[in-house]
């Protein structure tokens, strides 16, 4: 945790956040429509890079400098280091990425994240897409043993 990060999540990013959303019955849904400012950005960018793992496991290794130059405003000025740091801190709270985790890609060791999925922390019934966290059914979670952090993983039918 960064300094002075759980005042500043405790304040500002809960009001990011949209624990429920209406969609008609046949409209997806996605985290980009659960969130609002930097938080939206941030999860845009680590969910569009976690589709493209071509292992499934929907690791995303970057840097927070890299996330920061990929995350701006949609007018005005980009987004601050600080704020992409909190945010980050704000979507591991929320169990949508995992804390930073090694894995081998491309024949090196790479830090990064894990991206869980959309549908791993929320629910639909009817038009109403719900947060629940990591209570939904048929989700699977492991602990790293390094990091001891609990990342999502896919199940095999």
């Amino acid at each position: 945790m960064w300094p002075g990060e759980a005042n500043f999540m405790n304040e500002k990013f809960p009001r990011s956040f949209i624990p429920r959303e209406l969609r008609t019955a046949d409209a997806e849904c996605s985290y980009k429509r659960h969130c609002r400012g930097v938080v939206r950005e941030v999860i845009g960018y680590l969910d569009l890079q976690a589709k493209r793992d071509a292992t499934g496991e929907r690791f995303v290794f970057c840097h927070v400098n890299d996330v920061v130059a990929h995350c701006k405003r949609y007018k005005g000025e980009a987004y601050g280091k600080r704020a992409v740091e909190y945010a980050l801190g704000f979507l591991l709270h929320k169990h949508a990425i995992s804390r930073r985790l090694k894995r081998r890609r491309a024949g090196a060791l790479r830090e990064g994240w894990i991206v869980t999925p959309h549908d791993a922390l929320f629910t639909r019934a009817k038009s109403i897409c719900s947060y629940v966290g990591r209570k939904v059914p048929e989700t699977r979670y492991r602990r790293d043993p390094v990091s001891r952090s609990w990342f999502w993983i896919q199940r095999i039918a």
